[in-house]
């Protein structure tokens, strides 16, 4: 994977925050000073897409433009350099399956917490290991749309791209991957 150089190459001099959200339907960006005060905000939109009936995907380089769009748009309306910005925080939506293979690369759209193709893993995986032990391992319930139901159903219906995944990332790591060349997340 090559890392996608951010859109200016200063180093930092600057205290200013910027946060990115990588949203179902857009991706926003906001710039605060110091004293958390909005400096400057944007999103820019994309579509879901639905190429089956209960299916919802996106294809992760649009969450990589649309965010590089946003943050060049937002540098431009606050009319500051990329090296005022000191730190950079990430959030988005959650339970999309991002599949990478072992070079990085991605392997398929994006599966999202909207889509329901899932239904039947989630309805194997309610009778056996059940709903009450999945509870107690994970603290959640489990639905269609989050990334268990969705690789179980990739491991049944594109088992050639499931053998050749390496990483599953959420859309924000994802996004976090692309920019900083490595592969992290937080507790959520």
């Amino acid at each position: 994977m090559r890392r996608l150089s951010l859109p200016w190459k200063e180093p930092v001099t600057g205290d200013l925050l910027m946060g990115i959200d990588l949203g179902t339907s857009s991706t926003k960006v906001v710039m605060i000073d110091p004293e958390g005060r909005v400096v400057a905000c944007t999103a820019v939109e994309y579509a879901v897409e639905t190429p089956h009936p209960d299916w919802a995907e996106q294809h992760p380089q649009t969450w990589v433009q649309a965010a590089v769009q946003a943050m060049r748009d937002v540098l431009a309306a606050a009319r500051v350099p990329g090296s005022a910005i000191a730190g950079i925080g990430l959030a988005g939506q959650m339970h999309g399956m991002v599949c990478l293979d072992a070079r990085g690369q991605v392997l398929r759209p994006a599966i999202i917490w909207a889509d329901q193709r899932s239904r039947a893993q989630v309805a194997r995986l309610h009778r056996d290991p059940g709903a009450a032990q999945l509870g107690l391992w994970t603290g959640n319930p489990v639905a269609a749309g989050f990334m268990l139901p969705s690789w179980l159903w990739l491991c049944e219906e594109e088992p050639e791209t499931a053998r050749a995944v390496a990483q599953l990332l959420l859309p924000k790591d994802y996004l976090r991957y692309v920019l900083l060349g490595s592969i992290g997340t937080e507790p959520s």
